[in-house]
């Protein structure tokens, strides 16, 4: 159900008018809170696009009272076997046909055509839709970093390149349900410090999405490390200790993340010296890196691992006090110390948030 009770009921009015002009034969699901999927069975493309448009048409002209005014979509369509035979892959597909007619305008039906870019999704999505088929480890990081270079270089998909990257990062969460929501919960701890330390708006997207994409690397780390119940040994660290170069070469040809690649690179570095990969020291590390250093850490604490315990947050914030000045920026620690309470809440300021709320919360809020 949508917070918004006017635009949750247009919803529904659109599913009755697609079901409405469906066959008895077609399936018609919510996919998601704004997103319908409907399945044509027996029908190609000329078709498809066909019903798409008439579909785009009568929702456009349709009165929607409780919204004051139109309502408008992006379609994106995919057929079985053109563009892809596993209903995941098809799913997928279909999903960045309706990313691009959003992209270029809205109100309008798109299709992908090109060959070489359902080769790349095939190729790269099809394992991380399909959880058991993918596997971290060099050559998945590799293959990553090719169809990212290939796909930055199209001006056709280079728009999607930042949707692509948040999947893949979502992926890698989802291999281990320890750290599922670790990326999701670490963008709402990294905006609260962003905030307190009163970056522009501009340097909160930074930050929010470098929490977001800081253990993309991750995806070149063998799943045996990664999921290890125990310590790791010193191989395994210096394999684990790549995983900041890994994400930022993955992310160094996408134009449009460009700003990420030092964040991402750098949020393993420590105050003094002591952090990988380069041993960056004091402001020399850049402040969205050392701030995501800090909410990090701060979240792993907290958290469930094979090899630990959750602890209290009182505890996870007496270690970030104790380390303030050698690990990390003594300043950061002050202000992160100032808005989280015993209880994980966060206080935000008035102007961002009327009352305290944990990651969870917000999570379900929004």
């Amino acid at each position: 159900k949508l917070g918004n009770v006017a635009l949750d009921e247009a919803m529904q009015q659109v599913a009755q008018l697609l079901k409405k002009n469906s066959r008895a034969t077609d399936l018609l699901a919510r996919f998601s809170d704004m997103a319908f999927a409907l399945s044509l069975g027996g029908t190609d493309i000329d078709k498809s696009l066909f019903v798409a448009e008439k579909l785009r048409k009568l929702i456009a002209q349709e009165s929607f009272q409780d919204l004051g005014g139109p309502l408008t979509v992006s379609v994106g369509v995919a057929v079985y076997p053109l563009h892809a035979v596993e209903r995941e892959e098809l799913i997928f597909m279909a999903q960045q046909a309706a990313r691009l007619a959003k992209y270029n305008g809205g109100n309008q039906v798109s299709v992908i055509g090109s060959d070489r870019m359902k080769l790349m999704a095939l190729k790269v999505f099809a394992g991380i839709l399909s959880d058991k088929h993918f596997q971290t480890g060099p050559q998945a990081a590799d293959e990553v970093a090719s169809y990212l270079e290939d796909v930055s270089s199209d001006p056709v998909f280079s728009p999607l390149a930042k949707q692509i990257v948040e999947s893949l990062a979502s992926a890698i969460d989802a291999k281990d349900h320890y750290t599922k929501s670790h990326s999701e919960e670490a963008t709402v701890y990294a905006e609260a410090l962003g905030r307190a330390c009163h970056l522009t708006e501009k340097q909160l997207e930074l930050v929010k999405m470098a929490a977001k994409l800081h253990d993309l690397g991750k995806i070149g780390v063998p799943e045996q490390i990664l999921n290890k119940c125990g310590p790791l040994d010193e191989q395994e660290w210096k394999i684990m200790r790549e995983h900041p170069s890994i994400g930022a070469k993955i992310l160094e040809p996408i134009e449009s993340l460009a700003d990420l690649v030092p964040i991402v690179q750098c949020h393993h570095e420590r105050w003094n010296g002591s952090g990988y990969p380069a041993g960056l020291k004091g402001i020399a590390i850049p402040l969205a890196a050392r701030i995501i250093g800090v909410i990090d850490s701060f979240h792993a604490i907290i958290s469930e691992r094979p090899y630990k315990r959750a602890f209290p947050v009182s505890y996870a914030l007496d270690q970030l006090r104790n380390q303030a000045g050698t690990n990390f920026d003594p300043s950061l620690i002050d202000r992160f110390c100032s808005i989280i309470d015993t209880n994980g809440n966060i206080q935000w300021p008035e102007e961002t948030k009327s009352s305290s709320s944990s990651p969870a919360e917000m999570l379900q809020s929004n």
